[in-house]
């Protein structure tokens, strides 16, 4: 299957806006904590994570380098413009995909069908983000102002605890797309997910202190995987530091709550560790 350059560009771009989109969506939900929006905006974010991957898979499969770009992050501590920005990313990626679609034409039958899935997927984010943003207006910033639940010096917890849960997501969804292994493919998905998790009990504490910034992309600790053997060094390697550095981490958090969900992460790190073989 021949993949032109420009194809494969238009697809890297995709990719980016995809990665771009997950870190974005997921600081919105995160600050909107247990509102009643929150659950839908984590759960486009869940869905843009599985386009991010396929993206990924299709761009390997015909041939094209997996980076680390990533589109630029719009957060606001206001929640109108947050969930407005929402809806002007999702109508960005529609009209990108289009692009990649007039790119492929009929050269690459599949490929179209896939991101004719993933603008589907597109078009309902967009209704949800624009149902969510007429909400929002309707209630009032004031109404979904998020108040601090730990002092400013937490965040030099949560602050490195939320990098580098975000490295371990990218690396263990490159370790699943490039392993090669369907079985362990899907046991680094699943750790894929935890890890989004871990990043999400430490995001919760930040909502309230000061302008939202969106973490660096990691690009010095992930690295590409193109064998079962590069995914399992790297997936040792994540273990490995997070071990250390929960125990670190949970010893000097002064919130009770924040120490509590540090020790439950190490907890499910411990147990990653114990099904890549590395019980004790």
């Amino acid at each position: 299957m021949s993949t032109s350059p420009e194809l494969l560009e238009s697809l890297q771009a995709d990719l980016a806006l995809e990665h771009g989109a997950i870190i974005q969506y997921l600081m919105h939900g995160f600050a909107l904590r247990d509102s009643a929006l929150t659950d839908p905006v984590r759960k486009v974010a869940r869905e843009e994570m599985w386009h991010f991957e396929w993206l990924a898979e299709a761009i390997r499969d015909r041939g094209g380098e997996i980076a680390l770009d990533r589109a630029d992050v719009f957060l606001s501590p206001s929640m109108s413009d947050s969930m407005a920005k929402d809806v002007v990313t999702e109508q960005g990626a529609l009209v990108h995909y289009a692009r990649t679609l007039e790119l492929i034409g009929d050269t690459d039958p599949a490929l179209s069908r896939l991101i004719e899935r993933i603008a589907d997927d597109e078009r309902h984010h967009r209704a949800t983000f624009e149902r969510l943003a007429e909400v929002v207006r309707e209630a009032g910033d004031a109404a979904y102002a998020a108040e601090p639940i730990m002092g400013p010096e937490g965040l030099a917890v949560v602050g490195p605890t939320i990098g580098l849960e975000y490295g371990s997501v990218l690396q263990y969804l490159f370790s699943k797309y490039g392993s090669g292994d369907c079985e362990l493919g899907e046991q680094y998905f699943e750790f894929a997910i935890d890890e989004m998790r871990h990043l999400g009990w430490a995001a919760n504490y930040t909502p309230g202190l000061g302008e939202p910034v969106p973490p660096p992309v990691p690009t010095d600790t992930v690295r590409s995987v193109r064998t079962p053997d590069d995914a399992a060094e790297a997936a040792s390697r994540i273990e490995t530091v997070s071990a250390a550095f929960y125990a670190e981490k949970t010893a000097q958090a002064k919130s009770p709550a924040l120490a509590d969900d540090l020790a439950r992460a190490a907890s499910q790190h411990e147990y990653h560790r114990y099904k890549l073989g590395g019980a004790r």
